[in-house]
C-alpha cells in the first residue's frame, strides 16, 4: 500500500483539477482560487468546474485572506492511505463530498469508521484525528472544503477573520524575497 503525505488541509491530499480524468497532477488547487494570497476566484479553474463553483458560493465558507477559502477535488490513488493526522483549528468544520467511490474505500473521524456514499456529504471537526484509505484498484474522487463552525457566532467568525489577515500580513515575505 502507498501513503499520501501526512499533514492536514490542502497538502495531505493529492488533487487534480476539475476534470477528473485529468492525468496531470497538480497540488491541491482551489476551484475557487488557491493560486493568489488574496485567495481570488482562480478564472481558469471556475470555467472548467463553473456549476461546482456557483454551489460553493452558496455555503457558509469561511473567508480569510490569505488563506481561505479552499476547495479542491481530492483524488486518492488505488491502494493508497492517507496517515492518521490532525488540522489546526476547529474554528472551521471540513466537508467531504463524494463523487466517484469505488468498493474498499473508507474514513475514520476519531472512533467513527465510515465509508463514503457518493453524494452524501460529511462534515466533521479536522482537529480530531482522521485518517483515509483506497483499498480498491482504483482512484476515489471526494470534493473537499471547509465551512465555518456553526458554534461561531458572526462575531466571532469575524474576530477569526481578522485575527489571521493580521497574522498573514505580517508574517508575509517582503517583496522580492522568497518564501
Amino acid at each position: 500500500m502507498k501513503f499520501a503525505p501526512s499533514s492536514c488541509a490542502c497538502s495531505s491530499l493529492t488533487a487534480r483539477g476539475c476534470s477528473l480524468t485529468s492525468t496531470s497532477l497538480t497540488a491541491c488547487r482551489s476551484i475557487s482560487g488557491a493560486t493568489s494570497t488574496a485567495r481570488e476566484p482562480n478564472a481558469a479553474h471556475v470555467a472548467r468546474c463553473p456549476v461546482t463553483a456557483r454551489i460553493l458560493e452558496t455555503a457558509p465558507r469561511c473567508r480569510v485572506a490569505g488563506r481561505a477559502p479552499t476547495a479542491f477535488f481530492s483524488i486518492l490513488d488505488a491502494n493508497t492511505k492517507i496517515p492518521a493526522h490532525t488540522g489546526v483549528t476547529n474554528t472551521r468544520c471540513t466537508v467531504h463530498l463524494p463523487l466517484i467511490i469505488p468498493p474498499g474505500c473508507g474514513f475514520r473521524v476519531g472512533a467513527t469508521t465510515r465509508e463514503w456514499v457518493p453524494g452524501k456529504a460529511w462534515v466533521f471537526d479536522d482537529t480530531i484525528e482522521h485518517e483515509a484509505w483506497n483499498d480498491s484498484d482504483t482512484p476515489r474522487a471526494i470534493l473537499i472544503f471547509d465551512v465555518w463552525n456553526p458554534l461561531l457566532t458572526a462575531a466571532e467568525r469575524d474576530m477569526i477573520q481578522a485575527a489571521n489577515e493580521v497574522y498573514v500580513r505580517y508574517y508575509a515575505e517582503p517583496e522580492g524575497q522568497p518564501a
